[in-house]
């Protein structure tokens, strides 16, 4: 299965005077392991935004991990179309990469472009955000699914309540960004419902270091149209404060998204600005 992988800054070090610290190589290494896991039984492209000496420290992780060297790094320019990502230049690299069996890391959009009239391509300025950029990279490679990593483990309804549930897979027309904390949490959201509206295929939302368990449902939220609404998993209670990746109060937790009883909330409808970014 060809997995599209995209590290979240909060679960990833970001910058290059970061990177001698230990804190930082513990969470390089911890990436690595994580996606170890996954690239013993799958094809990974993993996506990141992070600076080309994290890249290779973590390529060289996985290689030490993995104990062979097909694991290659790009750099990447994105066609953007309005102001969303909409094609990417090295994507036949990508695509042959993968193909013949090497683990590629990409970069992700560091060199926007857009098209012009006459038909050249012009640089733009600043970075796209990666979870959205990923998704039109899963979208294009016809990726199996698309996991969107981050520092905690799900999304989760009622948290205001002593007994928050998880949401372990939400129809993508169900989840409104709007619901959630503005900044990372509703990008994710979009990144994955993009993908999941558009290929037909699931994304799944949750904390790096359970990757490997996303795909059984025993973690995360999975973004798909194959549910109506919402199904729930587990549910916290506050003897467990600490039940979401580690932290004090969850992160990337929703609005109570169903009544008391349990009914769950019918899918809305998808703004225009949220559907396909092709």
């Amino acid at each position: 299965m060809r997995i599209v992988v995209a590290l979240g800054g909060h679960a990833f070090p970001r910058r290059i005077e970061h990177a001698a610290h230990e804190n930082d190589r513990q969470q390089i290494r911890a990436a690595a392991r994580a996606l170890a896991d996954l690239a013993r039984d799958h094809s990974l492209v993993v996506t990141h935004e992070t600076d080309r000496l994290i890249e290779d420290q973590l390529r060289r992780e996985l290689a030490n991990l993995l104990g062979h060297d097909r694991i290659t790094t790009l750099l990447t320019r994105t066609i953007v179309r309005g102001v969303q990502p909409a094609d990417i230049c090295e994507l036949p690299a990508i695509r042959l990469l993968a193909d013949n069996d090497f683990l590629v890391i990409c970069a992700s959009g560091y060199a926007p472009v857009r098209r012009a009239e006459a038909g050249a391509l012009e640089n733009l300025e600043g970075p796209l955000d990666n979870d959205l950029w990923s998704a039109v990279l899963a979208r294009r490679l016809q990726a199996d699914c698309l996991m969107l990593l981050t520092d905690v483990a799900a999304l989760y309804a009622d948290w205001q309540t002593d007994r928050p549930r998880r949401i372990r897979c939400a129809h993508p027309e169900a989840l409104d960004p709007g619901d959630f904390p503005a900044g990372s949490t509703g990008v994710k959201i979009d990144a994955a419902r993009d993908f999941a509206i558009s290929t037909g295929r699931p994304a799944y939302i949750g904390a790096l270091d359970q990757a490997s368990e996303l795909l059984d449902g025993s973690t995360g939220t999975c973004v798909k149209t194959g549910v109506n609404g919402f199904r729930f998993g587990t549910t916290l209670t506050k003897a467990r404060p600490n039940a979401v990746a580690g932290c004090s109060a969850p992160r990337l937790l929703a609005r109570p998204c169903c009544s008391a009883s349990g009914n769950q909330s019918p899918p809305q409808s998808v703004p225009a600005a949220h559907k396909s970014l092709a």
